[in-house]
Parts: C-alpha cells; structure tokens; sequence
C-alpha cells in the first residue's frame, strides 16, 4: 500500500495523494517479501518514478496526466510469488492556473462532467478550438472571468460562451501565452505552443505547417486527406458517430500516415475518425476532427513569385458584366473556394496588378464540385521562367517580326498577346518591347 511515511502504519496510510508539485509518498511491501520488483503501469498516462529502498519504494510524480498513479508490481512471499497492481487517486492541489474542458461543448464542465483539472494544452493545432473553464488551483479553485484574461489576439481569439465559460480559437502556428493577475503581485501564466499536432489531418502523407489541415475543402469522390500520428505507429482508422460507415482507410507503408476517402458525405460540416496506434511498444487510441466543405466552385491559384493573392471575380457567362452580387468567397491557402454558387455557366477572372487578367468560362452544377485551375502570369513572362529576362524579349521579337508564337504560351495565343502587352495599352508593338527592355535592364 501507499504510505505517506516509509513505515506501514494506520497513521501513515493513504487512500489520496494530495500532490503540491514535490511532495513524495512510499509503496511499502509485506515484511519477509524479496524478489521486489516495481515498474509504472505503461496504460497510465501518469508518469512516476518508484526509488527502491529496504522495505520500501519512494514514488516520484514526473508529469500528472491523471487523476492517480499505478504500478505493476511482483515479489516472493512464504514460496508464493504475489503480483498485485496498485493504485492511487492523486488530488493536484498545487496552485496556479489551469482549466476544465468541456465534454459537451454547451454547459457544466467542471468535475461534475468528468473532465479533470488540466494545466497545460500541449501543442495545439492551428485552427483548432477547444471550450474551457479557467480556474485558479490550490486547496481550493477560483473561476476565472473572461474579463481577467491576457492574451496576444495575433494568436488566440476568445469567444465568451456564458457562465465563465469561453470557446478558443487558436489562429496561426507560434508560441504564445495566457496569463491572469490575481491581486496587484500575483500572475499566473501559461505557455501555449501552436503547431502540428501528435495527431491530425494533413493534405499530404508528410506532416508540415504547409500541408496541416483544420478544414478539408472536399473536390470530389477521388479527393482523399492524410490522418498522421507523429510520435506513434497507426494500426487502425475508423469512422466516430455520423461518419461510422462513409470512410474507406488505406494504413501507408510503416503505419506512420492513414489515406481517407469518402464513401458517404458527413451530414455534419466536421469529419471524426478514431485512431488506434502504438507508441513505445504501448497500444493506445485517440480521436481527431476535421472541418469539411464541399463547396461549388473552388479555384486553385498559381501566381508569380511575390504575388501573394489576387482578385478573383464572377461574371455573366458572356462576360459583359460583373454579378452584381458577388458569392461569398473564402481564400484558403492558395485556393479561392466559393461554398455557394448558383449553377449555370460563367466567366471567371483573376487579376493583380502587375499580372495579365485570366479568364475562364466555367459551368456550375448543383451537388459537384467545379474546380479551376488558374495560372496566372506576370506582364513580359513569355517564357514563363518566373520572372523577366532577355529570352522573354526574343519571344516578344519573334512575335512582333516573325509572326511567331514562342515560349511557354505558345499555344494559348490570346494570353500570350496579353502577357505582351507590356504597356497595357491594349496592343502589341514596338513600345511594349521596349517597355520590356527597360523592365530586363532594371533588373
């Protein structure tokens, strides 16, 4: 049993550890035992240290994940060898700030919902929410009011869910903090470190900022996302709840990633799968969400270097006139993705500054998704190197003396005169090359 002194005694005996951060207790063993052995229960995700001793084991808490600590223990007693697994509730009384997550995501979720006391997040993901209720720890917890909190917006935004209970956003990979005064002295902070998490969705089998998913924007029936378990080998994936029976897993090479595929569409707007894993020679499991979108139109933009995003725009198909009423429009990443459009035929451009404007004719049908792949090209580009030298200026030439179509539009003719036209004044000529001249000797 558990004593709070390495002597078994009824004054010493512990049915809860009440643990403020560096006090110890002792795993005391039968008189006459030997052979003693202690290791820490590998399914507990409490880790401690047992020290052993004449007749006892000093335990030491190295990282509190729950509400106990266990031990797998075996000795020899009177020629029987005895195998007992112990355990103990720990009571985490040391004082600062920490947090009840909701279970429910609406109200009560303190103790009463079974959710225990965390004190840190880990590493959040990147656009990933959690719905908490900040406390004040010690002997006894202390509610913390929205109004109380600090936080860097850049990183975190706090929506007030009612009851001190607030919803978190986290916004962009980073570390960050939260922090509370209590008092006029007194502040308590904690560290959040915003990134990949141990498991998530990617776009790619590689697990990247790059290629983090906290939304799939979902482009048909071969479209199919990436589940990476970062510190862990994947044996297993499987649909959660409405998703149970529409998910075709594919387990890579190595079990380090999971390829998912639809077989039927989530009613909801999230996908939930759950991940059975190991990770050091220990099975555990764990679950994972992502957002979905099957939008209607979704348009993936290829732009010249140091062109981060450019306008894009819906006309009537004959392209005479800009919808009066533009589509709500979302840019994520390097798409464009429209969750709603009416179906019919359109035009569609893309412009910036600096950039030929593309255009695109485009047919819209209800329940698929269009998808356009727009390339657009910087003005004097010929060539299509990225950038403006002097082969842009022999395409230009060929061009203008020749009568020849040279370079990477070659073969869309009606760009390439308007990648030619330098100028922008809506023909192709002498002084677009030499506009083209003074771009290539300014570089």
């Amino acid at each position: 049993g558990f004593y709070s002194q390495p002597i078994a005694s009824k004054e010493n005996y512990l049915t809860e550890w009440r643990y403020d951060g560096s006090n110890t207790v002792y795993l005391v063993w039968p008189e006459g035992a030997t052979n003693v052995d202690i290791q820490a229960d590998n399914n507990s995700r409490t880790k401690a240290t047992a020290t052993m001793a004449d007749g006892y084991a000093t335990i030491t808490i190295t990282d509190l994940q729950e509400d106990d600590v266990a031990f797998e223990v075996s000795y020899q007693l009177s020629d029987n060898e005895v195998r007992p697994h112990v355990h103990l509730r720990v009571v985490d009384v040391r004082t600062g700030l920490g947090f009840y997550q909701a279970r429910n995501g609406e109200d009560g979720f303190a103790r009463e919902n079974g959710a225990g006391l965390n004190r840190s997040f880990g590493t959040v993901g990147k656009g990933s929410h959690r719905e908490v209720q900040f406390v004040i720890t010690g002997e006894k917890e202390t509610i913390v009011p929205l109004s109380n909190l600090t936080y860097d917006e850049d990183y975190i935004e706090i929506i007030d869910r009612g009851n001190n209970c607030v919803e978190l956003a986290f916004k962009k990979f980073g570390e960050t903090e939260l922090s509370v005064a209590v008092g006029e002295e007194t502040t308590y902070t904690m560290p959040i470190t915003i990134g990949l998490p141990d498991l998530g969705f990617y776009s790619s089998p590689e697990a990247t900022e790059d290629t983090y998913l906290n939304e799939w924007i979902y482009t048909g029936e071969d479209a199919a996302i990436y589940l990476i378990c970062r510190n862990g080998t994947l044996t297993g994936v499987t649909g959660v709840g409405d998703n149970a029976s529409g998910v075709s897993v594919t387990i890579l090479k190595g079990g380090k990633a999971a390829e998912i595929q639809l077989t039927e569409l989530p009613d909801e707007g999230h996908l939930d799968v759950r991940a059975e894993y190991t990770r050091d020679g220990v099975s555990d499991h764990g679950d994972a969400s992502v957002g979905f979108l099957m939008p209607q139109l979704v348009v993936n933009l290829s732009l010249p270097e140091g062109v981060s995003e450019a306008e894009v725009i819906l006309w009537d198909k004959e392209g005479t006139a800009a919808l009066a009423s533009q589509p709500e429009m979302r840019r994520i990443g390097s798409m464009a993705v429209f969750p709603s459009v009416g179906p019919g035929e359109y035009r569609l451009t893309v412009e910036h500054q600096g950039c030929a404007t593309r255009t695109y004719a485009i047919d819209v049908t209800q329940g698929k998704v269009t998808v356009v792949d727009a390339v657009v090209t910087a003005l004097g580009d010929l060539n299509g190197s990225r950038e403006t030298d002097i082969s842009d200026m022999a395409c230009l030439y060929d061009w203008l003396y020749l009568g020849k179509y040279t370079g990477a539009l070659a073969t869309e003719r009606d760009y390439f005169r308007a990648v030619a036209d330098v100028n922008e004044d809506g023909y192709v000529n002498i002084l677009d090359y030499q506009a083209l001249y003074e771009m290539v000797k300014a570089q």
